[in-house]
Order: C-alpha cells, then sequence, then structure tokens
C-alpha cells in the first residue's frame, strides 16, 4: 500500500510539472530604461525586438534570428542582441510564420515590434521594423531576463484550402528595356524597390505579391518588377500556405533588391523573401522585367488526395443451425464533411502609384563670342566687343523614363557695339524664350548624349546716342 501510495504521489507530480508553464523574469525598470536606447558598440548593430501589451495574448511562438533561437516574448517585453553587421534573418513560427530578411550595418539601431493575434487556425505572427525617430513606441515594455525558457503550446494549425486557376501567359520586356531599367538612378525624393525571382527559384507562378497593401501582382521564375515610391514604410508581403512578409523604413535616393523564392509543398507554396545587397546586384543580371504582373494568374498546387483506408472484413459466423434470415439493415449513409470554406482576400487595390518621369530646373551660364566682329547696322559700320556678358539661361522641363524630355527655356544675353570712328557706344539687349523636346541615350550613365529640336521668339532691343527702337519675331 505504501508503495502505491508513492507511485500515486509521483504521478501526481508529473502531472502538475508537465501542466506548469515557466514565469517570463524581468529585469528591474532602472536596467530596462538604461538598455533601451544604448549607443552601438564599434562594429556592431544593435537589434531590438520588442511587443507591446496589446499586441497579443499570452506567450508568443519561438523568435529565430539567423538560424538561432533566441527564445520568446510575451506582451510588454523586450529583448536586445549586438550582433556584427550582414545578413539579418528573423522568422517567428506560427501557423502562419513571420519572415523577414535585410542586411543589417555597423554602427546603426533597428527595432522590430511583434504582433501576435490567435485564430481557429492557430498563431499569427507579424513583424514591423520600426523608424529609429519612433523609438518610443517601446517604452512601456521591460527586458526579459529568460526568453528562452518561457514555455509556449502552439494550437494545431487548419490545413488551407488552395484553388486551380486557369494561367496568362507572362509577357516580358525586351533585353535592351530590360538592361537598361535593372539598374536605374533613383529619381530625386524617390526609393528604388526591385522583386525579383532566379530561374531556380521556384517552379510555376508565385502566390500575390503585396506592398503597402496594394497588389503589384506575380512573378515567374526569371523575372523582376520594379518600382519608384517615397521614402518611408515599406511593407512587403507575399501570399501563401507559408506566406513571407517583411517591413521596413525605406530611404529616398536608395536602391534595394529583394530575392523571391517559392518552394511547393503538399500543404501549398511557402513563400521566402530576402534583402539582397548593393553589391550583389549581379544576382538578378538574368532576369527580365515583367510586363503583366498583375494578369498572370496562379495555378494553385492541391494537397494529395488521401486514400480512404480500406473496410476491416466482418469476421466469419460459426456454423450454427438454420435461422430465418433476418432483413439486412439499411447502410448508414454517411454524413456529408462541411466543406471548409476558402478564407476571403482581401480586395485587390489599384496598383501603387509609380513615378514615371522627373520635373526639373536646370539653370545655365556661359560666354559667346561673334564670329564677325564688323557688322553694317543702318549703312553703318559698327563694330562690337569680342564677347557677350550677362548670358544666363533658365529651362524647366519634365523627363520620361525612356529618356524624353519636354521643356522649356528662357535665355537673355547683352552686347555692345560702336560706330567705326565714333566714340558712341550702343547696346542691345536680347531675350529668347522657347520650347524644346530633347531625346537623352545612356540615360543610366553620367554621360547623357542627346538629341533636340525647339522653336523660340527672340526680341532684340537697341539703346544708345545715335540708334534706337527694337524687333522681335520667330
Amino acid at each position: 500500500m505504501k508503495a502505491v501510495k508513492y507511485i500515486l504521489l509521483l504521478v501526481i507530480l508529473l502531472v502538475s510539472h508537465a501542466a506548469s508553464a515557466t514565469v517570463p523574469v524581468f529585469y528591474t525598470t532602472a536596467e530596462s530604461n538604461s538598455i533601451r536606447n544604448i549607443a552601438p558598440p564599434k562594429g556592431k548593430a544593435v537589434i531590438y525586438i520588442y511587443q507591446r501589451q496589446g499586441d497579443g495574448r499570452g506567450v508568443s511562438p519561438t523568435i529565430w534570428l539567423n538560424d538561432y533561437s533566441i527564445g520568446r516574448l510575451v506582451p510588454g517585453a523586450f529583448t536586445v542582441l549586438k550582433l556584427s553587421p550582414g545578413q539579418l534573418r528573423i522568422r517567428v513560427d506560427g501557423a502562419e510564420p513571420a519572415r523577414l530578411s535585410m542586411v543589417s550595418e555597423a554602427g546603426k539601431v533597428y527595432r522590430f515590434r511583434l504582433v501576435v493575434t490567435q485564430t481557429a487556425a492557430g498563431s499569427r505572427a507579424q513583424l514591423t521594423q520600426i523608424a529609429e525617430s519612433s523609438r518610443s513606441d517601446m517604452v512601456t515594455t521591460r527586458w526579459i531576463k529568460n526568453p528562452r525558457t518561457v514555455t509556449y503550446t502552439a494550437p494545431a494549425a487548419v490545413p488551407a484550402v488552395t484553388h486551380a486557376a486557369s494561367a496568362v501567359v507572362p509577357v516580358f520586356y525586351t533585353t535592351a528595356e530590360s538592361q537598361s531599367i535593372r539598374n536605374i538612378a533613383p529619381p530625386k525624393g524617390k526609393a528604388v524597390i526591385y522583386i525579383y525571382q532566379r530561374q531556380g527559384d521556384g517552379r510555376g507562378v508565385s502566390p500575390t505579391i503585396w506592398l503597402n497593401d496594394y497588389t503589384i501582382g506575380r512573378l515567374v521564375p526569371g523575372a523582376f518588377t520594379v518600382l519608384k515610391l517615397s521614402p518611408g514604410q515599406l511593407r512587403i508581403r507575399v501570399d501563401g500556405t507559408e506566406p513571407a512578409s517583411l517591413s521596413m523604413v525605406s530611404e529616398a535616393g536608395k536602391i534595394y533588391r529583394f530575392r523571391l523564392v517559392v518552394t511547393q509543398t503538399a500543404a501549398g507554396s511557402r513563400a521566402q523573401l530576402t534583402q539582397i545587397a548593393e553589391s550583389s546586384r549581379s544576382d538578378m543580371v538574368t532576369t527580365r522585367w515583367i510586363k503583366n504582373p498583375r494578369k498572370v494568374n496562379s495555378l494553385a498546387v492541391r494537397p494529395p488526395a488521401r486514400t480512404p483506408a480500406a473496410a476491416k472484413p466482418a469476421p466469419a459466423k460459426p456454423v450454427t443451425k438454420p435461422k430465418p434470415k433476418a432483413k439486412p439493415r439499411p447502410k448508414a449513409k454517411p454524413r456529408p464533411r462541411p466543406k471548409a470554406k476558402p478564407r476571403p482576400r482581401p480586395k485587390a487595390k489599384p496598383d501603387a502609384p509609380l513615378a514615371p518621369g522627373d520635373y526639373g530646373v536646370m539653370l545655365k551660364a556661359g560666354a559667346m563670342t561673334l564670329s564677325e566682329g564688323t557688322q553694317v547696322i543702318l549703312g553703318a559700320n559698327s563694330r562690337f566687343d569680342d564677347s557677350v556678358s550677362g548670358l544666363y539661361a533658365i529651362e524647366a522641363y519634365y523627363q520620361f523614363d525612356n529618356g524624353l524630355t519636354l521643356g522649356a527655356e528662357i535665355l537673355r544675353y547683352t552686347a555692345e557695339f560702336n560706330t567705326v570712328g565714333l566714340n558712341d557706344t550702343h547696346k542691345i539687349d536680347v531675350l529668347i524664350p522657347s520650347a524644346n523636346v530633347k531625346k537623352y541615350f545612356r540615360i543610366n550613365s553620367s554621360l547623357q548624349p542627346f538629341i533636340g529640336a525647339g522653336i523660340g521668339y527672340a526680341s532684340t532691343n537697341i539703346s544708345g546716342p545715335t540708334l534706337g527702337g527694337g524687333t522681335e519675331g520667330f
């Protein structure tokens, strides 16, 4: 009996231990405040990951950084890491995991806000990069001591239902057009975003790609798309059974390249987005610029059908005296399984506004000399100065992406002359407004030759002791 009591006590202890979760432990408020805004050590980058009080219920799933587990958070907690610069990959597990990939730089601070929501399918994680100017967003969080010992039980995931659709053949720009757009310089006040998929980065059409909640369509292996956007918060999402999401802050004058890899699994498509350093831009050299990313339809992969288990044969009845045959029972009709309703997708919004070109203003100044120093004006020989003065011009223009430019210009200069044999200095003021059209070549180079044509209207005014007046015309 005593042995039975010990065994019973041991079972109770094991059950209670299995049901308990490790309580999160925090540093003091003073320690949290001191570590929340540290300066990066020399040659290092500082990474903060935090979860505000309203950013979830209970403990979050496991967080991975460069394939190493850094533990879990709870609402109102943050963790901090000091890492060498380079490729940074953050992943949060769950039925709908979150993935983020970017290139970190030494001497910089990166803050990522984690939001975890619980759905019928399980936990859904979302990571967003927060600008350094908004670092007060994590002021109410506390520094967690034991993120790697906090336990979590993930809810069971529900397999996603996919649907097949007819595919539209992708259309590409020419090789020359793809090469010219592949390495463009960012327009003034804009950032350039490339998303591409190499030939070996998937089979068939990718899931829908979203940028700042606007659909930009789909890619195929060997294709890329390019956008010119105003700087600020940048959120990229790729749908799928295992979607990919990335959030960061873009800056004007910079180029961002993201490589998309799509793999097909039994459950559906799995997407992965990785930011590629500008020094590795040759990684997309074999891709082509796709014309119709929003018209290409996805051929979803259906999960393999489950083979129903064979019915077990009924055991043989022993031989007995013949009895009247019983009427066979009607077979129960199988209850139809309710079909899983597909989750509604957000309606496609118009494309993110692209910048087709840029306005510009150009100021010009220079020197001009006359080919003939002596000319006849009103029957008298007049000698002009060797050069004109006050030569300047101002031009306003609009340039398209293909190098075509439309503009207007105002040019002004002044020249002086004397009648031969007399000391009478006269002055000529010339004003020429004009409209022009130009075609620039090698628009991605620092040296850009062009051809152009224009029409102008000239106004000339002469003033002096013996001559005066003016003339004008096209």
